[in-house]
């Protein structure tokens, strides 16, 4: 699926269901989803299965085609393997959910630009013991196309760019690689993470296997925060519980990937 052009409202691009509800059981999604727009001035939401999850329970879903974002916007940008952001009471049960897919997010927004292996933002409360899984990818940089995606305020994680509310008893694991090479477009709050960019929330029972990387930054051109979990964790309820990591971390100025 492609979506190009510049869209009046709300910008919402999905692989399955614009709105779900009920239970989507052993679905999967295979396409790649890809928005090329010019100059939105709207929010974007795009995801494999929904653009976003508010009221759905998932059961053994699978996503295994690439997440890309192209062109400009002046708004918010959300991208996910699921969805572009979870905010309503969404739930995962057993098999739960796995994104198999790369999260590309090659353009440039001049507002917020969240990104994840699941969603680009979770803003309220996951229930259900399950387990969330990324495989796959979440970069800004494409080599053969010369593509380095940049935002204002960059939330870039493995499986979420952005955590707001306490994700309960779901399991996340990460084992794609968190992969961003500096623009000169970027502001000056970028957090990156191998579970989330940013968190405000307990973050616990994770385990990250893939790599951090950020690439190309220096002293001056950003206020970075990077990390194995999260880029930054902050809050009266920030606390990270019983998390494993076993890959590398890379906070670096030379350009070039690890």
């Amino acid at each position: 699926i492609t979506y190009t052009g510049k869209a009046q409202a709300n910008a919402f691009i999905s692989g399955m269901v614009y709105t779900p509800s009920g239970v989507l059981k052993n679905c999967q999604n295979k396409g790649t989803i890809t928005a090329n727009v010019n100059g939105l001035a709207c929010p974007l939401k795009i995801g494999g299965f929904v653009r976003s999850s508010s009221t759905a329970t998932y059961d053994g879903c699978v996503n295994s085609g690439d997440i890309v974002f192209k062109g400009t916007s002046t708004s918010a940008v959300y991208i996910g393997g699921l969805c572009g952001d979870v905010n309503g009471a969404c739930k995962f049960t057993g098999a739960g959910f796995v994104n198999k897919g790369a999260i590309k997010f090659l353009g440039t927004t001049t507002s917020t630009g969240y990104a994840g292996g699941i969603a680009g933002a979770a803003t309220v409360s996951i229930g259900e013991t399950a387990v969330l899984k990324n495989e796959g990818t979440v970069t800004n940089y494409d080599a053969t196309a010369s593509l380095t995606g940049s935002a204002a305020t960059v939330r870039w994680g493995g499986c979420f760019g952005s955590v707001s509310s306490k994700p309960q008893s779901v399991k996340m694991v990460n084992t794609g690689d968190v992969y961003v090479r500096y623009s000169e477009k970027m502001g000056a709050d970028v957090t990156i993470g191998g579970v989330a960019g940013g968190s405000s929330q307990v973050i616990s029972n994770a385990t990250i296997c893939g790599d951090v990387a950020a690439i190309g930054f220096t002293e001056a051109s950003n206020k970075e925060g990077v990390g194995m979990i999260t880029g930054v964790h902050r809050g009266s309820s920030a606390m990270v519980d019983k998390c494993k990591v076993g890959g590398r971390y890379a906070l670096t100025e030379t350009d070039g990937q690890p």
